[in-house]
């Protein structure tokens, strides 16, 4: 997957939690942390999607469906995470 340089301008909260992350080898780099980030709402958003015609077809979801469903994504974020970390390349000494 290529790779394009941007600019952001995240809450200060958020930063600290993708350096943190970092410095605890939980992310390879901020980029890394904010592009899992990315990836994993879309995942979710695609998801509602599919929900959300499920739903019109199905009718509302049982109390326990639901349960189960929050379980499902739940888990997927967490293999997503996984899988965004493992693939991501290792950052260059001194690049951020």
């Amino acid at each position: 997957m290529s790779t394009r340089r941007i600019t952001l301008t995240l809450p200060e909260e958020l930063v600290a939690s993708a350096e943190q992350a970092v410095r605890e080898g939980r992310a390879r780099s901020v980029s890394a942390y904010v592009a899992s980030a990315a990836g994993a709402g879309e995942a979710r958003m695609s998801f509602a999607e599919v929900m959300s015609e499920w739903q019109a077809s199905a009718g509302d979801p049982t109390p326990e469906q639901s349960g189960q469903v929050d379980e499902w994504m739940a888990g997927f974020v967490r293999r997503q995470r996984v899988r965004d970390a493992a693939l991501a390349p290792p950052t260059p000494p001194g690049a951020r």
